[in-house]
């Protein structure tokens, strides 16, 4: 039983496990359980081939050449599937959804603080809720809808998130290169949604967006999820 925070049924869409086209007559509609809150109906537009079904999507994808990677190995690519279990809040603002990961390590969670994980996606896909945790000060500044995959549209997302003199974390002035001001800004969003007392352990399989070598000492690994669940805290 999965307890699901965000589901893409668009991501769902894109695997043809048959290898056959899809007529695009009428709606196949379906629904995804969710514990506590009920039945999510789904269904694709006019023309839009049916959703496949996660765990058969899953299994497909760890038997191909594209099998899902862990998000903290050297390896990992823009591109990539990769699999994550980390303690992560999150909070959606006009469209946009976004997960950020514990900034220090733990026991459970070595790589925490050395390798940030971020996750964007679009707010629609967020299962049972409409406005994600309610930690974060929306009238400071509204995220924009995401349009994309690649890093570039990734930044768009974040670029308005202000500091504290609510001036944009993208500073325009310098040689400051991407990675030091998407640094900033994951740090910017760690302390707003207090990760280290809200985060709750989550994993899932996401599509990498980005990776940025923010110092010597840390990576950030951006990614846009396929789905995201509640887990308990590894043992």
């Amino acid at each position: 039983m999965r307890e699901l925070v965000y589901l893409s049924e668009r991501k769902l869409r894109q695997f043809d496990l048959q290898r056959r086209r899809w007529p695009g007559r009428g709606r196949v509609e379906g629904e995804v359980k969710i514990p506590g809150v009920g039945g999510l109906k789904v269904g694709p537009g006019p023309g839009e081939p049916p959703a496949a079904d996660l765990d058969a999507v899953l299994a497909a994808l760890d038997s191909s050449d594209r099998a899902a990677k862990w998000f903290a190995d050297d390896g990992v690519r823009p591109g990539d599937w990769v699999q994550f279990e980390a303690p992560m809040s999150y909070t959606c603002a006009w469209f946009a959804a976004v997960f950020v990961d514990l900034d220090q390590a733990t026991e459970s969670y070595p790589t925490g603080g050395a390798i940030r994980l971020l996750l964007h996606g679009s707010e629609q896909h967020l299962a049972g809720a409409q406005s994600g945790r309610g930690n974060y000060d929306a009238s400071a500044g509204y995220l924009p809808e995401p349009t994309g995959s690649d890093l570039l549209r990734v930044v768009t997302l974040l670029k308005r998130l202000p500091d504290d003199t609510g001036q944009s974390l993208f500073t325009e002035a310098g040689d400051d290169p991407l990675s030091e001001k998407f640094g900033r800004v994951v740090d910017a969003l760690s302390e707003r949604l207090a990760v280290r007392h809200t985060g709750a352990w989550m994993g899932g399989y996401a599509r990498v967006t980005g990776v940025l070598g923010h110092t010597a000492e840390r990576r950030i690994v951006t990614a846009t999820p396929l789905y995201v669940e509640y887990l308990s805290e590894p043992g």
